[in-house]
């Protein structure tokens, strides 16, 4: 659980905001359930994200769920959920986002944020990106390919019709 002082404003897409409230929805619905046994402690009865049973959920299961959306994409490479917050403060540096913008997106501090800048800033986007792009292409070209050949196959049946 964050601090107060670590509480910040992420800006939110219009789907993004409607994925965030079918959320809201869905955790409602389980706070309902008798089986919604949050553990005791300020505000762990009103967290948006847990387990069916209430209980916060564990940077393990948020591992694990990584690593299942990488592998459901079809990724082979081993990227951990950190690249991802690495790729989002690259891009926001790489389109010249105001740095207050940055600091409060990624939570930096005001103290830390030139530091955090430097580690980011230096980033070579095509060397980042390259990785997965090649994923991002042997996804969708091999998707492209299956349904390639399943049209041949349903005009070569058709055809022996």
């Amino acid at each position: 659980m964050k601090t107060p002082d670590r509480r910040r404003i992420l800006p939110l897409t219009d789907r993004m905001y409607e994925r965030l409230s079918d959320q809201v929805d869905k955790q409602r619905k389980l706070q309902e359930l008798e089986t919604f046994t949050p553990l005791p402690g300020d505000g762990l009865d009103d967290l948006l994200f847990t387990t069916d049973k209430g209980k916060p959920i564990r940077h393990q299961d948020d591992r694990r769920a990584w690593k299942q959306l990488l592998l459901d994409l079809g990724n082979k490479n081993d990227l951990r959920l950190h690249h991802a917050r690495h790729f989002a403060a690259t891009m926001l540096i790489e389109s010249k986002a105001d740095r207050e913008d940055i600091r409060q997106i990624l939570g930096w501090s005001s103290r830390t944020v030139d530091d955090m800048l430097k580690v980011y800033g230096h980033t070579d986007v095509t060397e980042l990106l390259k990785a997965p792009m090649e994923s991002l292409d042997e996804v969708m070209f091999s998707r492209v390919e299956k349904e390639k050949d399943k049209k041949e196959e349903r005009k070569e049946a058709e055809s022996k019709d």
